[in-house]
């Protein structure tokens, strides 16, 4: 383990702290026998780290979580985190500094945090464990109706958003940034409704609405931003049904652009530089329509990201390396070569 250097700081506590939670997060642990002891050892190990580490460096914070995507939240919530792991409910933040105590192990469920700030992503919807959480935003998804959660493209169990005829709703606020932005979802479309929504964003059916629809009169993708009772739009090719799709969406400069799997397909330059989605959208849809006539939608999808910036091809593909959506927030570390992780 390489050492760090203190000022005025006793670091005799600190490594002992460390060691103990090490035993936690490197150590192959059976968890339905911790379980069993958890009111009494773990909770004690939390407090004497808590204790030990308050004037610390490296450890934020050690908290018992069961839920993932939480434990991942609070990092993410705390600008100080640079490094989180969750390993059998013992969720642990830490400083940058923690960098110096890690060496490389396949074991390990260490998890740093990107600079989503330069990233420019905004909203974050991983979908995971059957939940809907937004790790970035704090805007989580509610109020589904005719919806299930199921396999996502990797076929991990309730990892995804299944819609039959049906939506969810985000909760209102500001999402897509003005002038330029970009839109990512991976989708897996089960049947062609004329009009379904991937999601449809605005303040009532002709005012500022921003929404793409997955299958349109010819079933291609469609990707509308709607000004008063005139609308700017682009079309793309139609996706096979049943089958796992990357897509992405994106306006910069009055070009509104539509990509699939990585490769851009059509863009629309609409000769309006100024054209923007930049205000408080109080009707926010996922799989469903402002507008009564259309139906819910009738498809799964996964990952849904929002940046207040134009992304290009390369970066697209850069931050769904391999298509597999993971390196846009938390990156999997200490492993003999670095791993992507999905949260």
């Amino acid at each position: 383990m390489e050492k760090v250097k203190f000022l005025n700081f006793d670091s005799g506590p600190l490594i002992k702290a460390l060691n103990a939670i090490k035993f936690v997060i490197f150590k192959k642990i059976n968890t339905e026998e911790l379980r069993k002891n958890r009111g009494k050892e773990m909770y004690k190990l939390v407090l004497n780290c808590n204790k030990l580490l308050m004037r610390s460096l490296i450890i934020i914070l050690a908290i018992l979580i069961d839920i993932h995507t939480k434990c991942i939240g609070l990092c993410n919530k705390e600008n100080k985190c640079h490094f989180v792991s969750h390993k059998s409910s013992l969720c642990v933040l830490y400083s940058f500094y923690a960098e110096h105590f890690f060496q490389y192990s396949s074991d390990t469920f260490l998890y740093e945090k990107l600079d989503h700030i330069k990233t420019g992503l905004k909203n974050f919807w991983p979908i995971e464990k059957s939940r809907a959480m937004n790790v970035v935003g704090s805007k989580d998804l509610f109020e589904p109706i005719n919806c299930t959660f199921s396999n996502d493209r990797f076929g991990t169990n309730a990892s995804a958003l299944s819609f039959n005829f049906g939506s969810m709703k985000a909760p209102s606020g500001d999402y897509l940034g003005g002038k330029e932005f970009t839109v990512l979802a991976w989708v897996k479309l089960r049947s062609y409704l004329v009009w379904q929504r991937l999601f449809d964003f605005g303040n009532g059916q002709y005012n500022k609405t921003i929404h793409v629809s997955l299958s349109d009169q010819e079933q291609r993708v469609n990707f509308r931003i709607r000004e008063a009772y005139s609308h700017k739009e682009v079309k793309s090719s139609v996706l096979h049904l049943n089958m796992w799709y990357h897509l992405g969406f994106t306006l910069y400069q009055g070009v509104m652009s539509i990509y699939i799997d990585g490769n851009l397909k059509d863009s629309t330059n609409t000769g309006n530089v100024n054209l923007s989605t930049e205000d408080r959208k109080e009707y926010c849809f996922i799989s469903k329509s402002a507008f009564k006539h259309d139906p819910s939608g009738n498809f799964e999808c996964d990952d849904i990201k929002f940046f207040n910036k134009a992304l290009t091809a390369l970066e697209i593909n850069i931050k769904e390396p391999n298509f597999n959506a993971n390196r846009v927030l938390f990156l999997k570390v200490c492993l003999p070569h670095y791993q992507n992780y999905s949260y």
